[in-house]
């Protein structure tokens, strides 16, 4: 089928809701930090270890400026307070930037459980370089060019007749590929895509059997 010969009235709008579950951003996160060891030189270079990563959670936060709850389970290493087990809180307000199609952390605030001094000290200065560095960074995305690239492939896979069963296809082209905002509900990311474009089914067989 020759695109060229076609002429479409109809323009598709539609928005896809894209679900992601707190469990695959929890399996990301313990990936890339679990077993990490949070550590500082000193000003003579040497390295101190303050604590290792042992598990993180990530769950819906109920607080009113912040949407989500991250609790990391820390192992200290410091003389002083060896193997002692901390959980640290960290609410993050999760922000989409429509018009950059940016994901990033606005605002965040952290707090331990069981508060003792070396905690306090760690909340101050290392762990909140930690946490800001190494985690905000992981969960802040510039989406454009995700959105670029699917958009290129779904448009090369269209053009050229995509087969949905035998004696069936689908061709036609995306204009536009959006995300128009995000919400968190139910332990899920939601992602809503926005589209605009046309597409023709293309019959070949009746015998759908």
């Amino acid at each position: 089928m020759d695109t060229n010969d076609m002429s479409i009235d109809e323009e598709i709008l539609m928005t896809i809701p894209v679900k992601i579950s707190f469990d695959a951003i929890e399996n990301f996160l313990a990936k890339k930090f679990v077993g990490e060891i949070i550590s500082k030189e000193d000003p003579k270079g040497k390295e101190i270890k303050y604590a290792k990563i042992l598990d993180i959670k990530i769950s819906q936060s109920t607080h009113d400026i912040y949407n989500i709850a991250i609790t990391v389970k820390l192992q200290t290493l410091t003389f002083l307070f060896r193997e002692r087990e901390l959980l640290i809180s960290i609410l993050m307000e999760l922000t989409f930037d429509v018009d950059n199609q940016k994901l990033f952390i606005e605002s965040y605030k952290m707090d331990s459980k069981g508060k003792s001094w070396i905690t306090d000290q760690m909340l101050k200065s290392i762990l909140n370089t930690f946490i800001y560095q190494k985690i905000i960074e992981k969960l802040s995305f510039d989406l454009k060019p995700i959105v670029k690239e699917n958009l290129n492939l779904i448009n090369t896979k269209l053009a050229s007749n995509l087969e949905l069963k035998e004696g069936i296809s689908l061709i036609g082209s995306l204009d536009n590929l959006t995300v128009s905002h995000i919400e968190i509900k139910n332990s899920q990311l939601w992602v809503f895509i926005r589209i605009n474009g046309w597409g023709i089914i293309d019959i070949q067989n009746l015998e759908f059997q």
